[in-house]
């Protein structure tokens, strides 16, 4: 048989057996065999297979010796349950024609309700999973959202409570020490002490708020406050940043423009830390409706296995932050030349 060629089976036999056989060739559940159901014999015409067959336009006899006559027949499948029917059929059938019969049909039958048994626990399981990571997909989505929301109102008291009770104390005390003699000099002391004092703590109140929540995004915007982080990070590790915005700031949702800010975060630290780099390029712009950011360092490269490494909690906090956004990423690297990661966020989002 050609192997280009579907393989041409009949069926003697036109019971449920014979139907349910169809069904499965039918809906090409034996893919790898590609058959093709070219006849079908019964005795009795009523029965429920061959019945099913001249819906189907399949040509039907009653007699299987006319199944010999079909052109390009390749196997025969006897359903019928009785031996001698097998027999006649083994000994009467041309050469080339191969016989399966009732109770090799029967083996074959209960091998494939066990496959199909298999692939359906394996489909609903496939479906179970996919359903879990969507549920905690959602669950960290929510969480995430609860988080910002959480840390932005922290921010907001820290900067309205505490930061507002320090600066009205020193102004108390600014009038305090004003009030104060010459001759007083210990208390004058202990009252520029305590001034230097509140200092430290304003200072410590602004670096908490800004962990918090970086105050240009809400006073400025996006753009300002990855030009403010930018320059910290430049002080701090001593990496120059090259800054390029092509659009101008307009107003975004509050969770878009937060997250975005910290994988912007996320992927400095990641230069600053893994990637020996000297320079950091930034370029923030607007394509087809969407927020794309895009960080290239000129570093060492990042590795593929480096990118798909799960312990890479950076970069899975990235990917991760990009998915509940609705966005994409692509984080690649080119040895000694450097790495990209480069963030595209649906503005409607």
């Amino acid at each position: 048989m050609e192997q280009d060629r579907a393989l041409n089976v009949a069926i003697v036999g036109g019971g449920p057996g014979c139907k349910a056989i169809m069904d499965i060739i039918f809906a090409e559940k034996l893919s790898q065999l590609y058959m093709k159901l070219i006849g079908v014999a019964c005795t009795n015409p009523n029965a429920v297979g061959y019945r099913y067959a001249q819906e189907k336009g399949i040509y039907t006899t009653s007699s299987f010796r006319d199944l010999y006559k079909l052109k390009e027949l390749d196997m025969i499948i006897e359903l019928t349950g009785r031996n001698e029917v097998a027999d006649e059929i083994s000994v009467t059938k041309p050469s080339h024609i191969r016989l399966i019969d009732h109770v090799a049909a029967r083996l074959f039958w209960d091998i494939f309700q066990i496959e199909e048994k298999r692939i359906a626990e394996r489909t609903r399981a496939e479906q179970e999973l996919r359903e879990s990571r969507e549920q905690l997909r959602e669950l960290s989505a929510h969480l995430q959202a609860a988080r910002v929301e959480e840390r932005t109102i922290v921010a907001r008291k820290v900067h309205d409570d505490l930061g507002q009770t320090l600066i009205a104390l020193k102004m108390d005390l600014c009038s305090l020490e004003k009030g104060l003699h010459k001759d007083q000099e210990i208390l004058i002391q202990q009252a520029k002490s305590m001034k230097k004092l509140i200092d430290m703590t304003i200072q410590s109140v602004k670096r908490i708020y800004s962990g918090l929540r970086p105050f240009l995004l809400d006073e400025l915007g996006l753009n300002a406050a990855i030009e403010w982080m930018s320059q910290r990070f430049q002080d701090h590790t001593g990496i120059t940043c090259e800054l390029a915005f092509s659009r101008d700031d307009i107003l975004l949702e509050e969770n878009l423009v937060t997250n975005l800010f910290r994988i912007f975060q996320e992927a400095l630290t990641n230069a600053g830390c893994h990637a020996n780099a000297t320079k950091v390029k930034v370029r923030l712009e607007e394509k087809a409706g969407a927020l794309v950011l895009t960080v290239t360092d000129n570093g060492k490269g990042i590795t593929d296995e480096q990118v798909s490494d799960p312990k890479s909690f950076g970069l899975m906090a990235i990917k991760e932050r990009v998915r509940v956004l609705g966005g994409n990423v692509k984080i690649s690297g080119i040895k000694n030349k450097g790495t990209t990661v480069t963030v595209s966020i649906p503005m409607g989002k």
